[in-house]
C-alpha cells in the first residue's frame, strides 16, 4: 500500500508539473499575442487627480454601476503609424481566465482625449461601423451582455495612426475589480 501510494504520488506530481508548465507556457504565448496586436504606450491612472475622479464618477452616473467593477482608467496613445489589430475586449472565457481582474468585460467606454483628422479610427467590421475620434465624443460599447455572454459582433481595432491620438479607456466587469487593476480600496472621488 506504501508503494502504490508512492507511486501514485509521483504520477500526480508528474502530472501536476506538466499541467502547470503547459499552463506556463500557454500564458506566456498569449500575453505575446496580445501584445503584438497592440503598438501603442499606456498607463494605469490611479484615480488621485481631479480629472479622473471626475472621469469615474460620470462613468459610474452612465453606466449605473460602482467604481468598484472598473478597472482603473487607462491613457493610450498612439502615434503615428500605431494602431490595433482587430480584437475583442471579452472572452468566452473570462471568468476563468480573467477572474484576478473582475471575470467578463460587460462595457468598454472610450473618450477621446484629441482631434484625429486623419487614421486612428475605431473601426467595427462586422457592424460595418467606424468612429472618427473627436475630442471630448465618448464611445461606449458593450463586449458581452449583462449575463456575461460574449458578443462577437464588437470586434473592434483601432486603425494605423496618422495623426497622434489620445483615449482614455474605462471598462466595467460583472465582479470586483481589485488593485492593481482596478482602483484601491479606500478610493473616493
Amino acid at each position: 500500500p506504501i508503494k502504490v501510494a508512492a507511486v501514485a504520488l509521483a504520477i500526480w506530481g508528474a502530472l501536476s508539473a506538466v499541467y502547470w508548465g503547459a499552463a506556463y507556457l500557454w500564458a506566456q504565448e498569449r500575453t505575446k499575442g496580445l501584445q503584438a496586436l497592440r503598438t501603442s504606450t499606456s498607463v494605469a491612472l490611479p484615480g488621485e487627480g481631479v480629472g479622473e475622479k471626475a472621469l469615474v464618477t460620470k462613468s459610474e452616473q452612465l453606466l449605473q454601476s460602482s467604481w468598484k467593477l472598473f478597472e482603473a482608467p487607462t491613457v493610450i496613445r498612439y502615434e503615428e503609424g500605431q494602431e490595433l489589430a482587430p480584437h475583442f475586449d471579452a472572452n468566452r472565457g473570462a471568468q476563468v481566465e480573467d477572474a484576478n481582474r473582475g471575470g467578463q468585460t460587460l462595457a468598454t467606454l472610450l473618450v477621446y482625449l484629441n482631434d484625429v483628422r486623419e487614421g486612428g479610427k475605431t473601426i467595427f467590421n462586422r457592424l460595418d461601423l467606424e468612429v472618427n475620434p473627436t475630442k471630448g465624443q465618448g464611445l461606449l460599447f458593450f463586449p458581452a451582455a449583462a449575463d456575461c455572454e460574449f458578443d462577437e459582433r464588437v470586434e473592434h481595432q483601432g486603425s494605423k495612426a496618422i495623426d497622434e491620438k489620445w483615449i482614455v479607456r474605462i471598462w466595467r466587469h460583472v465582479d470586483r475589480v481589485p488593485p492593481p487593476f482596478g482602483l484601491p480600496d479606500n478610493w473616493t472621488p
